[in-house]
């Protein structure tokens, strides 16, 4: 699903324009982006958890070269399935 799907099932459940369904769909997208960029998360009951985590500098390999090279370090988004729908998701068959 891409984000012309969400918007297309949004006009189907609420009966709103096109326009209106991508509109909203932007401002929720902005909203979760600056939240996460700000370094806070966002907890939505029954869904899950988006917040960002710091992976540490580390060292690695080219492997093209086969040279070491050093990863610096990292803001990563992550997003945690909340137990009540992990739980749905298992049971789905």
């Amino acid at each position: 699903m891409n984000k012309n799907d969400i918007v297309n099932s949004l006009m189907t459940e609420t009966g709103l324009h096109r326009a209106q369904c991508a509109y909203a769909l932007e401002i929720v997208i902005d909203v979760l982006k600056k939240e996460l960029i700000a370094g806070g998360s966002i907890h939505i009951k029954g869904f899950g958890t988006f917040k960002t985590v710091e992976h540490q500098a580390r060292k690695g390999v080219n492997p093209a070269t086969g040279e070491k090279i050093v990863i610096p370090k990292r803001k990563v988004a992550v997003f945690k399935v909340s137990k009540g729908f992990m739980n749905a998701i298992n049971e789905k068959k």
